[in-house]
Parts: structure tokens; sequence; C-alpha cells
């Protein structure tokens, strides 16, 4: 092989690999953009459950995860748009599914309301204080095949929908992720 040949697999495949990733995340996506509302909406705890078990249902149950949630998460209200709300908690399950398997021998994720915020807890190992701080930036990730895009947009969304998003972290018991949205 020729040494301009290399040096253009050097590029080319890294381009490659990140075409086909994006290509599985519109894939896997695509059916919730075609079926939401184009207006705002108010969207239950027990619709967002719904399709994170369609999109993780089988992870979860092949990883032996187990995901539970409150009666009062699945009667919370978000009044918003389902394609702009339902990326935020699908991004922070598909970290957790994956930090889940880093942690305790017991693999939970949870969901719950306290003081209004919503509450998404797992078992994973615990955060550092580098990764506690930099989590949210725009591709900052320690997952292997990781783009570190998905806590970015978490952010992003929930800030721009007037709320915030916080983190932490604690040995043997995971990390909490804090979501709060303004009440309509």
């Amino acid at each position: 092989m020729s040494k301009k040949s290399s040096e253009v697999l050097e590029i080319y495949n890294p381009l490659k690999m990140s075409f086909q990733h994006l290509e599985s995340n519109h894939k896997m996506l695509m059916p919730m953009y075609r079926t939401t509302r184009r207006n705002k909406t108010n969207i239950s705890g027990r619709d967002i459950v719904e399709v994170i078990d369609n999109f993780y249902g089988k992870v979860l149950k092949r990883d032996g995860i187990e995901f539970v949630y409150s009666e009062e998460f699945a009667n919370y209200t978000i009044y918003s748009f389902e394609s702009i709300i339902m990326p935020v908690f699908l991004n922070i399950i598909n970290n957790a599914i994956y930090w889940v398997a880093y942690g305790n021998e017991r693999k939970r994720i949870e969901i719950k309301i306290r003081d209004n915020e919503i509450l998404i807890m797992n078992s994973g190992a615990k955060m550092s204080y580098t990764e506690l701080t930099r989590c949210f930036e725009i591709f900052y990730t320690k997952k292997a095949s990781g783009r570190g895009i998905g806590l970015y947009l978490a952010r992003e969304i929930v800030t721009r929908q007037g709320g915030y998003i916080k983190v932490v972290s604690e040995l043997r018991q995971g990390s909490e992720f804090s979501i709060m949205l303004p009440v309509r």
C-alpha cells in the first residue's frame, strides 16, 4: 500500500465510522420524529417511559438492568414538543445503560420526582471530579465508542426550555441527574 493510500485511509476510516454512527442514530430516532406533533403538548412521565422502553427495553433486559420509575413520575406532565423533550431522556438513559455495567453488582436505573425535579439515577460507577465538571461539554466522552454529544444536547435542550440539568455522583450509589423544567 502506498503512503498516499494509508494517509487517505487514516482520514476515511474515522469518517466512515462517524457517519455509520450518525446513520444508526438517525434510523433509531426517525420514527419518533415522524409521529410527534408539531405543536406543544402535555407529555406524561408514562409517555417518556414508553419511549424509553421502545428504544432500550431489549438492551435493559439483555443486560439485566432493572428499570423502575415512581408513580409520581408516571403522572408528571411536561408541556413541550415531544421531539425536543424525548431526546433528553433517551440520551441520559443511554449513558446510564453504558455506565451501569461498570458499577455495583445491582444494575439499576430509576426515575422519580423530588421537589419538582426529575431525578434519573443509576447504579453505575462514581464519576470523577473531572467527569462531573466536563460531562456536559460537547465532544467530551469517556465511552470507548462515544462521541460526546448526548449529554451536551440534553443540557442545551433543557436550558433552552428555561430549565437546568445537573449531576452528582457518589461511591457505591452511582450518579443522579436532576432535571428542572419550568412549570407551564
